[in-house]
Parts: structure tokens; sequence; C-alpha cells
């Protein structure tokens, strides 16, 4: 995994083994005792997984395979629930096709993230709000704006302020011009309630999570905005990022359409241009404020794709339509398709297990630690060897994770962690033994000579 979803599984695990709490998350005894960098909804939710399973090394994979079919449960959802009055839509099969051949959305999902979880809550937010602006009863409507707003406020409790743009999507609905602006007034004043409302009771009813609040915005926002964080080479990395990434749904979009053209001589000519503004705006306003800080991560846009998906959805439905059409009336390529699709899926999981000990990041350490097994007592405090290893942020993450160790610079522990280029070192070797492991890549545990003697 990426070195961020191995640290928030570190710290999810350590939460369901009673190391640090909801407003404490606890990651190494040594560096973010209690981790300020991201809000706690997250790590608490995922360490339910760890309360219910176990410390299970899939635990992170069956956590992102869920956050994805939520997502999409919430895609299709949206899709439907947005037919426009007298206009056919595509099956809900469009957009989450279009959505999961985006080439950032497996990368998400397998990394453990924490925009997987945000952008679960973000699409019930949505969904909640769309149901608010179509429910003729009143009252209804203000259960579902209310609803819409709690779960608003749960995606700014897993990722911070990237959530907040879902409680401005009432005002866009304006653009489909389907929806009465005293509805749309309502809808928006009970999002807004239902959100302030939370953060008020969240707020008033614990000192600890002003406390925690206080040093997120001002460790991690405010250092962000003014650069006092890592920053990104251009604030429009943002932006390349989104064209990159959904240049590959628009390119499927265009062959569909190039498909359907030869065999039905059929092009676009109703594209519902409210609709797709629609979304286009959601999707812009997901990811385009982001250009405000000169921290960016391609992965901080993942939120607004689902929209993009939809946009182009909308752009390219009477290619899909036509092509349902066409699969329906001619049983053979039906049958066809089928196949294609039971092959593919066996291959999937085939290629799954196949592909289950594959190393794809930080190969040293697993083979130095994974490969040649290793057994330590869990939460040893290590001293490392030079120094800059304690920054070291993978070795970290990855110790944290299988050994719920930590690292420090200071000497003197009973275990040692150094690399091949320091193995015959006379500040180690005068003090330590080495213990693990016989064949090492580039990392070497050691322990107190003393240590070894009376074990």
């Amino acid at each position: 995994m990426f070195l961020d979803g191995i640290a928030y599984a570190s710290i999810a695990r350590n939460m369901a083994e009673n190391y640090g709490s909801f407003w404490r998350p606890y990651y190494t005894a040594t560096f973010a005792p209690i981790f300020y960098d991201q809000p706690p909804l997250g790590y608490w939710l995922q360490s339910w997984a760890y309360r219910l399973f176990g410390d299970a090394v899939y635990i992170e994979a069956w956590w992102g395979f869920l956050a994805g079919a939520l997502i999409l449960v919430g895609l299709g959802s949206i899709w439907r629930g947005n037919t426009p009055q007298g206009y056919a839509l595509a099956g809900t099969w469009f957009p989450i096709l279009l959505f999961v051949i985006i080439p950032m959305t497996p990368w998400i999902l397998s990394n453990n993230m924490l925009e997987n979880t945000m952008t679960v809550f973000i699409m019930a937010s949505v969904y909640s709000c769309q149901l608010s602006l179509k429910n003729p009863k009143r009252f209804l409507s203000i259960v579902y704006g209310l609803l819409s707003g709690f779960t608003a406020f749960l995606a700014f409790l897993v990722k911070g302020p990237v959530a907040l743009f879902t409680i401005i999507i009432p005002f866009l609905s304006v653009i489909r011009r389907e929806e009465k602006l005293s509805k749309i007034a309502l809808a928006n004043f009970c999002v807004m309630s239902g959100f302030l409302f939370s953060i008020a009771i969240m707020l008033t009813m614990s000192d600890e999570s002003s406390y925690f609040f206080n040093q997120y915005f001002s460790r991690q926002v405010i250092d962000s905005l003014y650069s006092k964080r890592e920053t990104s080479i251009s604030r429009f990395h943002i932006l390349y990022t989104v064209c990159h990434d959904i240049v590959v749904p628009l390119a499927c979009g265009g062959l569909l359409a190039v498909v359907i053209h030869r065999l039905r001589k059929i092009t676009m000519q109703s594209i519902n241009y409210r609709l797709l503004l629609y979304y286009l705006c959601i999707a812009l306003i997901g990811s385009l404020p982001i250009l405000i800080s000169p921290k960016q991560k391609r992965w901080y846009v993942f939120p607004s794709f689902p929209f993009y998906a939809l946009a182009i959805a909308t752009a390219f439905n009477d290619i899909a339509l036509a092509l349902e059409k066409f699969i329906s009336k001619n049983k053979k390529i039906y049958r066809s398709i089928l196949k294609f699709l039971v092959i593919i899926f066996i291959l999937s999981i085939l290629l799954m297990f196949l592909g289950k000990n594959y190393i794809g990041r930080h190969k040293d350490f697993y083979d130095d630690f994974s490969v040649q097994p290793l057994n330590i007592e869990a939460r040893e405090t290590i001293s490392v060897y030079p120094k800059n290893l304690e920054t070291q942020w993978s070795l970290v993450a990855n110790m944290q994770r299988k050994f719920k160790a930590s690292l420090t610079k200071h000497p003197g522990h009973t275990y040692l962690l150094s690399t091949t280029e320091y193995q015959n070192s006379e500040a180690i070797s005068s003090v330590y033994t080495l213990l693990h492991p016989e064949n090492p890549k580039k990392y070497i545990l050691f322990q107190l000579k003393d240590e070894g003697l009376t074990r």
C-alpha cells in the first residue's frame, strides 16, 4: 500500500487495541502519539473492522472493497434519481463503468486512503439532498435535507474542509430548472442547518473535540495554506490530475460513439445540457477550490470523480441507450458479452490470488521482514542508526503496521534497526549483536548484547 494508507491502517488498528481514542488517535510512541493530521472518524470506523476480525493483513483491502461498493451504489442512485421528466437515461451500468475505469479509482480503493470513506458520505449527502428536493412532502423534504447536512458533516469528520462542497449543492439545482426556488431554498436551509448543528453539538459536548480541531487547523490546514507543509510544483497540479484521469472515460464514451455509429448510424442528438452542466458544476466545485492551497496531492480530487463520470455519462447517454437497444435485439451478441464478462470476472479472481504475494512497494522491507519472518515483542521502541532512519516515513509506517513498533534516534533500547551499509559500524558492533535477517537486502535488526545473553 501507499505510505498514507499504511499509516491510517496502523492508527485504526491501534484504536481497536485501545491505543489512542477517538479524539486522541495514536500512531507511534515516538512520532505523532496523538495524530492531528486528519480528523478521526475514518480511523474510528475502520477500527471496528479490526475489533471484529482481528489484526489481519487483508482488513484494509476488504475495507476498500466495501467503500467502493457503497460509492457505486450512491453513484447509481444519484444517476437514477436525477432522471429528467420525459427523458430516458441509460442503465446505471454506464456511469459506473465510466467511474471504475478512471485510473485513480482502483488505486484509491486498494490503498486504504481516507478519500474512500469520505466519498461514501459525500455520495450519501448528495443523494439525500436529491431526495429532499424531489420529495413532495414538506416534512420528508426537511428530514432528507437535515440528513444531507449530517452526512456532509460525517464526510468533513473524515477528511476535513475538502468535503464542504456538498453543502452548496442545493444551490446548483437551479441549473436544472426542475424544482421551485422555494423548494431549493428550503433544502439549502436544511442542509446547512444539519451541517452546522452537527458541528455545534460536537464542539459543545466535548472539550477534546475543540482542542483536536484547534490543533488540526493550525497544523494541517493553516500550515498548508501558508506553504509550511510539503508543497506541489504548481498550484495547477490538480487540474492536470483531473484532465489526465478523465481522459479515459471520455475516450471510452468516444469509442462507444464510433462503434454505435458504425453499427446503427446513430449520433448524439438529445444531450440534456442542463443535467450535464449540473453534474459538471458539482465536479468543479469539488476539485477547483483545492487550487487555493499550495499543498496538492492528486488523490484530493477523488471525491469529485463520480460527478465527472456522471457528466460524461450524460453527454454520451444517447450512445449508451442505443447500445442497450442493439444488444437487447441481438441475443447472440448479448450471450457473447455475458460470456466475456464471466471470463473477465473469473480472470480477475484468478489474478487476485496469483498476485497476493506480489510486493509493489517497500520491497527491501518485505524481503527482510516478511519473506524472512521475524517475531519480536509488540509495542517495542527501537533505536535506529543512522539517526535519519527515524524520519524515513515508509519505514516508520511499515514497522508500526507489521510489528507495532516505534522508532527513535536515541540509542540504548533493546533493539536497534540499521541498514547493510552500517552493518560493521563500531557504534553498533560494540553494543549490539546481529539478530535478523540472515540474508539482508537492506535492513538489519540488532539486539543488545546483554539482552541477547539473558534471553
